[in-house]
C-alpha cells in the first residue's frame, strides 16, 4: 500500500491508525474475518437501521473501526457488502439477487511532482542544518540579486576587485585606499539608508530586507578588507576600528571574525583571539578556526614556558653564578620580538627580563616608549603597560612608583591577573620599612630591626629590595656594639643580592673600620665610588677614604678604628 507502515519515522498516517481511524483519503483495511460458506443464499437484513451501525458518514467508520451488522443469521461476504450503495437496500424487500464480488481498487499512485513530500524530506540524506539554512541561503541569493540592481553595487564590486588585486601584489597601502573607495561607492547604494537604519525605525518590504541585509554583509566584507590591510601596515589600532565596523555591521561572518581574530593574535591578545576564532568556527569556517585555535595553543603554551624561566630566574637573582640563563632568555625574546613585531606580550616580557637581570634603565624606557605610543594598539594596551612598568620599578626596589603604575593598571580594562596580588605585596612591603625607619628614627633600634625583618618575610624573591632591607637593619643592628658581626653579615648579604648597591659597601666599610680591618674597609670605600661616582654615596665615600689614608699617615698607626662613628644618613636606603 501506499502509506507507510505504521511506527515508521515520518508516517503521516501513524496518527489516524493508533487512533483506530482511517485517513480521508486512503482508508486502512478492515481486519480479517474467516468466511464461513453460507447454507443459504445471503439475505438482507431485516431491520431497518442502515449496516455499520448508523455512522453518520455512510458506514465508512463501521467498517474502518470493524463494527458488526445489526443482523442475524450467517452473513453475505464482506466483499459484497461493502460494494453495495446504501441506496439500493429496501427493507421491504427480503431477499436480493447475489451481487458478484467486487475487487477492491489498489490506491491511487503518488503525485508525480518531483517536490518530496514533508515525510521524506525530514528522513533525506540532508542534515538538520542544512534544511534549516536552505531557506537563508535562497534569501541571501535574492537579497544579493535584488542589491545587484543598482550601479552602485557593481561599482563598489570593482573597486574591490581591484583592491584584491594590489593586495595580492603587496602594495597594501593602494589596497587600502581601493577598499575604501568601495566603501564608499556602496554608501550611494539605494538600500543603503536601510541597511544602515538611516537613523529611524524602517518598515520594508521582505525583498527589501533580504537586499539591505546583502549590503550590510557586503560592506561588512569591505571593512574586513580594510583591517588586512592596514595590519600588513603596522597599523593595528585602526585594522581593529575597522574589526569592529565589519563586526557591528554582521556579527556572524565569518571572514570579518577572523580578521579580527588575526588582529589580536599579533597583538598577543590571546584570549581575544580564541573566543573569536571559536565564533568563526560556529559560523561556518571550521576549518580556519581550528587552526587559529591551534596557533593560540602553542603561543600561550610559549608564553607560559617562558613566564616559567623568567620567574625561576627572578628568583635566583644575583645569585645565580652565570649570567648565560638570562643571555640565553633574553636572546629567544629578541628574536621573537622581531619576527613578532606587533606582540606586546613579548615585548613586555622581554622588558620584565631586563629587569629582572639589573638593567633597569633600559626595561623602563621601553615601558614608557610603550605608553607613551600615540598610537596604542588593542583594549588591554594602557593595562599592560602600566602593569609591566609597575614589575620593573618594583624589581628595582622603588616601591612607591610601583604602587602607583600598578594602580593606574587595575583602573584599565584587561588588566593582568598578577596585578592585584603584586600590588598588595609592594603595600606590604612599603609598610614594614616605614615602620622600621620610624623605629630607627626614634632610636628603637631593636624595634627597627624587627621592622626589617618583617619586610624580609614577605618576598625572599624581590633581590633588590630585600638588599635595601639587609642594609637598613646592619644600620640597626650596628648600634648595639655586641651586633656588629650580625651587622656585618646584614651589609654581606645586601652586597650578594645586588652587588652594585654603593650604600651597601660603604655601610660594610665603617663596620670594617671598627672591628679593625682597615684595609678592607679602604677596599668597600673604592667600591662604593665606582658604584656611584656621581652620586652622594660616592662622595662620602671618597671623602671617608681620604679621611681614613690621612689618619693613618699621621699617626704611622696600622689599627685605626675610624672614629667608632656610622653616618646617620640615608638609613632607609638609596
Amino acid at each position: 500500500p501506499f502509506a507507510p507502515a505504521p511506527g515508521r519515522p515520518g508516517n503521516p498516517f501513524a496518527d489516524f491508525v493508533a487512533a483506530g481511524t482511517a485517513p480521508p483519503l486512503f482508508k486502512a483495511p478492515p481486519p480479517a474475518v474467516p468466511a464461513e460458506p453460507p447454507a443459504v443464499p445471503p439475505a438482507m437484513p431485516a431491520a431497518s437501521a442502515p449496516a455499520g451501525g448508523g455512522s453518520g458518514d455512510g458506514g465508512d467508520a463501521g467498517f474502518a473501526m470493524g463494527a458488526a451488522p445489526a443482523e442475524s443469521g450467517p452473513s453475505p461476504p464482506r466483499r459484497q457488502r461493502h460494494a453495495r450503495r446504501r441506496s439500493s437496500f429496501s427493507p421491504h424487500k427480503a431477499t436480493v439477487p447475489p451481487v458478484p464480488p467486487v475487487p477492491v481498487l489498489p490506491a491511487a499512485a503518488p503525485p508525480t511532482s518531483t517536490a518530496a513530500p514533508p515525510s521524506l524530506e525530514r528522513s533525506s540524506s540532508l542534515g538538520a542544518a542544512d534544511r534549516e539554512g536552505a531557506p537563508q541561503v535562497a534569501s541571501e541569493r535574492s537579497g544579493e540579486q535584488e542589491a545587484a540592481r543598482s550601479p552602485a553595487w557593481s561599482a563598489a564590486e570593482e573597486l574591490k576587485g581591484r583592491g584584491n588585486g594590489k593586495y595580492e601584489a603587496k602594495d597594501y597601502a593602494a589596497a587600502l585606499q581601493y577598499y575604501q573607495r568601495a566603501l564608499g561607492a556602496l554608501g550611494a547604494h539605494p538600500l543603503c539608508e536601510a541597511a544602515t537604519g538611516g537613523g529611524r525605525d524602517l518598515v520594508a518590504p521582505a525583498a527589501t530586507a533580504a537586499g539591505a541585509a546583502a549590503v550590510r554583509s557586503r560592506a561588512s566584507s569591505y571593512h574586513a578588507n580594510c583591517a588586512a590591510a592596514l595590519t600588513q601596515l603596522g597599523r593595528l589600532s585602526e585594522a581593529l576600528r575597522e574589526c569592529d565596523a565589519a563586526l557591528r555591521l554582521d556579527a556572524a561572518l565569518p571572514k570579518s571574525l577572523l580578521r579580527a581574530a588575526h588582529v589580536f593574535m599579533s597583538l598577543g591578545e590571546y584570549v581575544r583571539a580564541r573566543e573569536l576564532y571559536e565564533r568563526a568556527s560556529r559560523a561556518g569556517a571550521t576549518a580556519d578556526g581550528a587552526n587559529g585555535l591551534r596557533m593560540c595553543g602553542e603561543a600561550e603554551q610559549e608564553m607560559g614556558r617562558v613566564g616559567s624561566e623568567l620567574a625561576a630566574l627572578r628568583r635566583a637573582g644575583a645569585q645565580c653564578k652565570s649570567r648565560q640563563a638570562f643571555r640565553d632568555l633574553s636572546s629567544r625574546l629578541e628574536a621573537s620580538c622581531l619576527r613578532c613585531a606587533h606582540n606586546e606580550a613579548l615585548k613586555a616580557l622581554r622588558a620584565e627580563l631586563l629587569a629582572a637581570g639589573g638593567d633597569f634603565g633600559e626595561a623602563r624606557s621601553i615601558c614608557l616608549a610603550a605608553i607613551g605610543k600615540p598610537d596604542a594598539s588593542g583594549p588591554s594596551h594602557g593595562a599592560l603597560w602600566s602593569y609591566t612598568l609597575g614589575r620593573v620599578l618594583y624589581d628595582a626596589g622603588d616601591l612607591v612608583g610601583a604602587e602607583e603604575r600598578l594602580s593606574e593598571a587595575m583602573a584599565r580594562p584587561g588588566t593582568p591577573a598578577a596585578a592585584k596580588q603584586l600590588l598588595r605585596l609592594a603595600q606590604r612591603l612599603e609598610v614594614e620599612r616605614q615602620a622600621g625607619n620610624a623605629a630607627f628614627k626614634r632610636g628603637e633600634w631593636a624595634a627597627a630591626a624587627a621592622g626589617y625583618t618583617r619586610g624580609l618575610q614577605l618576598d625572599p624573591n624581590n633581590g633588590r629590595f630585600n638588599a635595601l632591607l639587609y642594609c637598613n637593619r646592619a644600620a640597626a643592628n650596628a648600634r648595639r656594639d655586641s651586633l656588629l658581626e650580625q651587622a656585618l653579615s646584614d651589609c654581606n648579604m645586601a652586597i650578594v643580592l645586588d652587588t652594585t648597591y654603593a650604600k651597601a659597601y660603604l655601610r660594610r666599610a665603617e663596620l670594617r673600620l671598627r672591628v679593625g680591618k682597615r684595609q678592607l674597609a679602604l677596599d668597600d670605600f673604592g667600591l662604593a665610588r665606582r658604584h656611584d661616582p656621581r652620586g652622594t654615596v660616592g662622595a662620602e665615600a671618597a671623602k671617608r677614604s681620604a679621611e681614613v689614608r690621612a689618619a693613618a699617615g699621621s699617626s704611622h698607626s696600622h689599627g685605626y678604628s675610624g672614629g667608632g662613628r656610622l653616618p646617620h644618613r640615608g638609613v632607609s636606603g638609596g
